[in-house]
């Protein structure tokens, strides 16, 4: 057969085969939103003095944030953050929303601090007072006269905010402090007694832009971070815990706010960890049903206050377990010495 060829192509006589066009193809784009310019001025409180500053919910969405030489100011971070530097800072009230990663303070003084975060450290400073929330052992290097307590705060948005930065609530490592200049001089304490709350710092401003802040405080709303007490007073020697599923932790944190109202008996601490096939079989009276998420808070009192508090934390379902005694220490002795991950710390409480 014969093929038709014209000079450089095949020649089709196909009456299917579309009409190529010489016209250039239109393509219609729709108008784009200019993008919006990184205001770096946004993120950052420098050279202020004797003002309320604000940053609401929303505000910064985890961004990075800097505070730099304020003096005599209320400073409300009110949304999460990656990190949070503070430098030559003295006689401020600061709120610290949910950190993702760390909170640094260098050359301040005279500070009262409410923050939660993975990590925190201190450098340089003096005389501050931090009520904390750190699921890492807070460090101080060159600072003195550090106090501390444990976060007790709330607002609409916290609960939220804390999942955005991944901190777990049930693993709070404040009363772990490692001192980088330890010496013959302590240059750290607790805060005793604690604040009742962090309103007794910090008054949340009673007029703002909108209503915003108005919004988000409820005293009604509770703090979603247990409130634990990192040392046991003198004359509380027992000791009862608590194994919860994580599935279950918000019934465990309703039994141990009607715990905390109780004289004779505090949190002294509590972590949340995973348990597998082989860390179940250490724990007494565990079994294969708490493989998974779980929550073990740790409490310490009179042996009439443990016994109250095993009688109330016995309102939770299986497979949660209540131990006391020997028992209990041994179970929080793995919880906080043995399996203490990357994100946490312990020390021994005695």
């Amino acid at each position: 057969p014969r093929i038709a060829i014209r000079m450089g192509c095949f020649h089709s006589t196909s009456k299917d085969e579309p009409q190529r066009s010489d016209s250039p193809t239109v393509v219609k784009r729709e108008m784009e939103e200019p993008v919006k310019k990184f205001d770096r001025s946004h993120y950052m409180f420098t050279d202020r003095q004797n003002e309320t500053l604000v940053k609401y919910p929303g505000d910064l969405n985890g961004q990075q944030f800097m505070i730099n030489k304020c003096e005599n100011c209320d400073i409300w971070i009110l949304d999460n953050t990656a990190t949070v530097s503070i430098d030559k800072t003295t006689n401020c009230r600061i709120y610290l929303g949910p950190c993702e990663s760390s909170l640094f303070f260098r050359n301040c003084s005279d500070l009262k601090v409410i923050a939660a975060c993975q990590q925190f450290r201190t450098r340089d400073c003096t005389n501050c007072d931090f009520m904390l929330f750190c699921m890492t052992a807070p460090i101080i290097e060159a600072s003195d006269s550090m106090r501390f307590t444990c976060f007790n705060f709330s607002y609409f948005s916290l609960t939220k905010q804390m999942d955005s930065a991944g901190l777990d609530p049930f693993t709070n490592c404040w009363y772990d402090i490692y001192d980088f200049n330890k010496g013959s001089k302590p240059h750290w304490s607790f805060i005793t007694p604690p604040p009742l709350s962090g309103n007794e710092w910090m008054v949340p401003p009673t007029s703002d832009e909108e209503g915003k802040i108005t919004a988000e405080f409820d005293q009604s709303i509770p703090c979603p971070i247990p409130f634990s007490v990192g040392e046991a007073e003198k004359g509380r020697d027992s000791t009862c815990c608590a194994i919860v599923p994580r599935s279950m932790a918000e019934s465990l944190l309703t039994i141990s706010a009607k715990l905390e109202k109780l004289e004779d008996v505090d949190l002294l601490r509590c972590r949340g960890t995973h348990l597998d096939k082989n860390r179940v079989k250490e724990v007494p009276q565990g079994d294969s049903s708490l493989i998974g998420d779980v929550v073990c808070m740790e409490y310490r009192g009179t042996p009439k206050g443990c016994e109250t508090a095993i009688a109330m934390l016995a309102d939770l379902e299986s497979p949660s377990i209540i131990l006391a005694s020997d028992v209990a220490r041994e179970a929080c002795r793995l919880f906080f010495n043995v399996w203490v991950e990357s994100k946490g710390s312990a020390v021994t409480v005695m």
